[in-house]
């Protein structure tokens, strides 16, 4: 199946003979040095394919090629090493163990040596999170007999502004949209056989590849002209008027909208809020009688394609269908990355192959991040009704707080029988010097779900600190006399034991122990997760260099990671992260005027600017305008779950179109003017729900 897909691309690659030219030089002969070159280019204009011919072209001349996609690989060095590992033959480490970096070069190094080397890595700029690993510990040590291919869609000075020595070692190849005589090649290889036809494609493609390739999809068995869309409008109309023709090739509409409730739109729309998905994420997402029907056509666009194991949207299409639906949905968006969350969760939580889990946990990484994480944290009112919070533990408390901790332990870090058997010591002897500093979560039965302890270093709490494996190794690891030095200042030291690690009650507890601490200049991270690599610069965080333990029991080395935050401090950071400023929780009882609010103001722009929906979308979405905060409100209302069934029918029609009045409404609902008023003010405290969850 490979060979006929690398024969079909083969046979729809136009032009770029410049680019492979330079290519072929640098392959041939060996060179005696490592040679970087950067394919830069704007979306849609060809750099995957490019890279996917230089592959091809190496394979003629008997050079080994290895093409990793940074849109799939895991976005830190385990996964880009196991991703490596694959290609090179290199065996997996021990247990789950990834393949060191070593076993990797020593792989590279063989085949450079026997046959020459070309390494391809597309969209690097999903790769930005580990750039610096990547360059000093893969990149670096490559030698003679091999090239280097990168490609990405900033320039080299931008993508690298501070490493003037490393943009000197890159030759940059720019790549524009091919000319109109290849581009009537492309669409005669395409099967686009009548000149017309090509040159209406062309008039509203140019030159950009991917567009190209849509205007030929558009086209069904060579059918009727395409319907040239004005320049002016930019890329995104031309992108989103060919998919609106794959997906509805009957519809009167100029361009696909997110408004599409057909199920292949629906499951378009959820699928561009994904860094990759699955129809398994989708089913999540959507009823799976939307899936059901729409997943076939979704599966089967051009702009889609299988990728390791998942499906992957063009960046181009994925972008502006995303805009669009951020702009028209942004409740449901929030909605939908809140479930494909909890569904990451669950997958890591059924004990999947730890290559799996950690896919799981860079999606997990990438949706968190983008809409923010304080949005899927329970808000309190809500967590009280799931979880008790209890400042402070006692002896009688140890063996579930034992417990809690193993189970982190083996479940998040997969740590080994003989690291577990130093739990019990580790606990009890901070339980013993510090008992005030724990927060305990207990459930409806009184049970500890789990905990987060945080002790101050003093020299009473010393030693049980020293008790702690990963605390101790790094306070050794900065030197002698470290210890001494810092006690008695501002440092406090944390852990924490979940009894089921993937529960939201992780981030639960991080707030409530967390939120009281006093400010902090700086925050150090130990953890053996890879996702950490991921992770960390994602909140501002940098990786600690020289340190790196593997403690008993454990399979991965702890490592540590350092977040200077002395400019707002620790409190104030943590407080951004998950609850940035003007996100405070709107009280049960002022949902419903907050509600009513924000309907009466819908035909009122200006005072929509400063009612209480306004400033949690300016927290939420970064953006507290009119155009926005109607879009919110009027979301919230097609989508969300009513108690009573025409809960959001009845809202739409008084507010929203303002039918008539209250009293004829009623009348026309065939219900009483006290059973009318009663689902009003019901529904009005739904959708206040609905608009601050």
């Amino acid at each position: 199946m490979r060979e006929a897909v690398d024969e079909r691309e083969a046979a729809l690659f136009v032009g770029r003979r410049r680019e492979l030219d330079r290519l072929t030089a640098a392959l041939v002969p060996r060179p005696a040095n490592a040679r970087v070159f950067y394919v830069q280019g704007a979306p849609g204009v060809g750099k995957s394919a490019l890279l996917r011919a230089y592959r091809r072209f190496a394979a003629g001349m008997g050079v080994a090629a290895v093409l990793l996609d940074g849109r799939v690989v895991e976005p830190t060095p385990p996964g880009v090493l196991r991703a490596i590992a694959s290609y090179a033959s290199v065996g997996p480490g021990a247990g789950d163990v990834p393949p060191s970096a070593a076993s990797v070069m020593r792989a590279l190094d063989g085949l450079a040596t026997t046959a020459g080397l070309l390494l391809l890595v597309d969209a690097y700029e999903e790769l930005l999170h580990c750039d610096r690993w990547l360059r000093s510990e893969v990149f670096g040590p490559l030698g003679p007999g091999v090239v280097l291919a990168l490609a990405g869609r900033s320039r080299a000075r931008d993508l690298w502004p501070a490493d003037r020595a490393w943009r000197g070692q890159v030759e940059e190849v720019p790549l524009s949209d091919i000319p109109e005589s290849e581009a009537h090649e492309l669409l005669s290889r395409y099967g686009v056989a009548a000149e017309g036809l090509r040159r209406a494609a062309v008039s509203v493609a140019g030159g950009r590849p991917l567009l190209l390739g849509l205007a030929a999809d558009a086209l069904a068995d060579g059918g009727g002209p395409v319907t040239p869309v004005p320049q002016g409008d930019g890329l995104g109309t031309l992108v989103l008027s060919f998919i609106e023709r794959l997906l509805h090739p009957d519809s009167a509409r100029r361009a696909w909208k997110a408004d599409d409730d057909s199920p292949a739109g629906l499951c378009l729309a959820a699928a561009s809020t994904l860094r990759t998905f699955d129809r398994e994420v989708l089913g999540s997402m959507l009823e799976p009688s939307i899936v059901a029907q729409g997943w076939p056509v979704l599966a089967g666009l051009p702009v889609v394609r299988p990728s390791g194991g998942r499906f992957l949207m063009h960046e181009v299409a994925r972008e502006q269908v995303c805009a669009a639906v951020r702009e028209r949905r942004p409740w449901t968006v929030r909605r939908w990355r809140r479930l494909a969350i909890e569904h990451h969760l669950a997958a890591v939580a059924s004990g999947r192959p730890t290559e799996v889990a950690e896919a799981q946990w860079a999606e997990i990484t990438s949706l968190a991040t983008e809409c923010l994480w304080h949005t899927w944290l329970y808000p309190e009112s809500e967590a009280a009704v799931r979880w008790c919070f209890e400042r402070g533990a006692s002896a009688v408390d140890l063996p579930q707080l034992v417990h809690c901790r193993e189970e982190t332990l083996a479940r998040t870090f997969g740590v080994g029988r003989g690291g577990l058997d130093l739990v019990p010591a580790e606990v009890s002897a901070l339980l013993a010097a510090y008992p005030e500093g724990f927060v305990l979560a207990r459930g409806e039965t009184g049970d500890v779900l789990g905990y987060v302890v945080a002790v101050p270093l003093l020299h009473a709490t010393r030693t049980a600190l020293m008790g702690e494996p990963a605390t101790a190794a790094y306070l050794r690891w900065l030197g002698d006399g470290a210890l001494g030095a810092m006690e008695g200042r501002l440092l406090t030291v944390g852990q924490m034991g979940l009894r089921d690690p993937a529960d939201e009650l992780y981030f639960a507890l991080f707030r409530e122990v967390f939120k009281e601490l006093v400010h902090y200049r700086q925050i150090v991270v130990l953890t053996a997760l890879p996702a950490a690599e991921c992770f960390a610069p994602l909140v501002g965080g940098a990786r600690v260099p020289g340190f790196e333990v593997l403690l008993p029991g454990r399979h991965l080395p702890n490592r540590a990671y350092r977040i200077d935050v002395a400019g707002i401090g620790y409190a104030r950071w943590l407080e951004n992260l998950v609850a940035p400023p003007g996100l405070a929780p709107v009280p049960v009882d002022k949902r419903v005027a907050a509600a009513r609010e924000a309907l009466e103001a819908l035909h009122e722009p200006s005072r929509l600017r400063d009612c209480a929906v306004a400033r949690h979308c300016a927290a939420v979405l970064g953006d507290g305008g009119p155009r926005r905060v109607r879009a919110w409100v009027l979301d919230a209302l097609d989508g969300g779950r009513f108690s009573c069934a025409f809960g959001a029918d009845l809202l739409r029609r008084y507010y929203v179109e303002r039918e008539a009045p209250h009293e004829a409404l009623a009348e026309a609902l065939h219900l009483s003017r006290r059973t009318y008023f009663r689902h009003l003010h019901q529904s009005l405290a739904d959708l206040g729900d609905l608009l601050f969850r």
